[in-house]
């Protein structure tokens, strides 16, 4: 299914929600671009919104997050992309992208770099699929859209902390890959399609180790009302969790369109660490890891949209030397590190481009749960969060594609 098939209506006049979904599938990370010929097109996304969050029911003796107001830019984004007909059905293919933070007029991207988003070279075919080289968002990644109907837009809005996220620890599943390629086997997500990412950034160019390699593998299918996706993503030796280890994900989404106003989209989550756990004569082999799933339902009423979404994330299974390590590896605690959280959105579209969305959120934690909201935490810090503290959210905002 192409990002222009499924898509809503406005009256007679075909509309892409400025959620960034239509209502059987995104396009997947590597499809390439529908652009003919030799073109070059400007484009970009804006989601300012203001927010509401705090959290409460934190267990003694840690406190609740504060209330508090925030003005977020929520993915707003723009870039540069555009294609150079190759002749014999090939096209070269370039994009720069770049994150905006509408409040302040500034970069948003946390390394401070200029393109924060994905920036790539390639070429393309209809017949022999995609390759693209440069800064990348992985087929894993690209899977966040899939299963919550809401892009990047509205985090809190957003079951990503519980689907990405090991009780809150981070293992960059939801991260761009630096110096990687990507080949995909069709130009867009039609049909049965795989997907290959690889990166080998070395800590040390004098060294033969592959410190940060990162490597994905996904397959695809897309026909008619229904679009199924797999994929395996490796990380070695990012020390977020074990040390000298290897992070790794397997995750399955999915949506089906039973009519052309309303859709359910899912996904289905494992992740964990194995590696070095624990210091000197307790040091060993041993993995952390957790199972997690979402879903979501989207309907169409003419100029309004609502998505409903819940998930929910099992308890941590700490096993070897990972036993018993931290808190939330505790034999006794391990299943209380799990979480729940219901969302619901609601958005009028005032043109195919331009849309007001309102949402609110609470995620439950566990007696041991440090789950927060995605980009807007209540508590920037998981060391800061206190062990149970339920956050809740809810705001309203403004989003407009060009």
């Amino acid at each position: 299914m192409s990002a222009q098939e499924g898509q809503s209506k406005l009256g007679a006049e075909e509309a892409q929600s400025p959620l960034g979904y239509d209502l059987v599938s995104q396009p997947v990370s590597g499809d390439g671009m529908p652009m003919t010929g030799n073109a070059v097109q400007l484009y970009g996304l804006l989601t300012p919104t203001i927010a509401y969050t705090k959290s409460t029911g934190a267990r003694s003796p840690g406190v609740n997050g504060p209330a508090a107001v925030r003005f977020a830019s929520n993915g707003s984004f723009w870039g540069i992309r555009g294609t150079e007909d190759l002749g014999g059905g090939w096209q070269a293919i370039f994009q720069y992208e770049n994150t905006i933070n509408l409040g302040t007029g500034t970069n948003t991207n946390a390394s401070g770099t200029f393109a924060g988003r994905d920036t790539f070279v390639g070429v393309q075919s209809d017949k022999f699929g995609v390759l693209e080289m440069g800064y990348l968002t992985s087929p894993l990644y690209n899977t966040v859209g899939i299963y919550k109907f809401l892009g990047d837009q509205l985090p809190i809005a957003s079951t990503t902390t519980l689907m990405t996220t090991l009780n809150g620890t981070s293992l960059q599943f939801n991260q761009r890959v630096a110096g990687a390629v990507l080949y995909s086997t069709s130009k867009d997500s039609e049909g049965l399609v795989g997907h290959f990412l690889y990166s080998n950034n070395q800590s040390d160019p004098s060294d033969d180790t592959p410190a940060g390699r990162v490597y994905t593998l996904s397959g695809s299918y897309g026909a008619g009302p229904l679009y199924l996706q797999y994929v395996y993503e490796s990380r070695l030796d990012q020390n977020k969790l074990a040390a000298s280890g290897n992070d790794w994900d397997h995750r399955i989404v999915g949506r089906y369109s039973f009519t052309p106003t309303f859709a359910v989209a899912f996904g289905l989550d494992y992740a964990g660490s194995d590696g070095t756990y624990g210091k000197k004569a307790a040091m060993g082999d041993g993995r952390v890891s957790r199972q997690a799933a979402t879903i979501s339902f989207a309907k169409n009423l003419g100029r309004h949209e609502l998505i409903a979404s819940y998930g929910i994330a099992r308890g941590l299974n700490c096993s070897g030397a990972a036993a018993n390590v931290s808190a939330s590896c505790l034999t006794a605690n391990q299943s209380s590190t799990g979480a729940q959280q219901a969302s619901l959105v609601y958005e009028y579209q005032f043109s195919k481009r331009t849309s007001v969305a309102t949402y609110v959120s609470r995620i439950w934690n566990r007696s041991q749960g440090l789950y927060d909201f995605d980009s807007t935490p209540v508590v920037q810090s998981v060391s800061a969060r206190s062990p149970g503290a339920d956050p809740l959210g809810f705001g309203v905002g403004i989003l407009t594609t060009f």
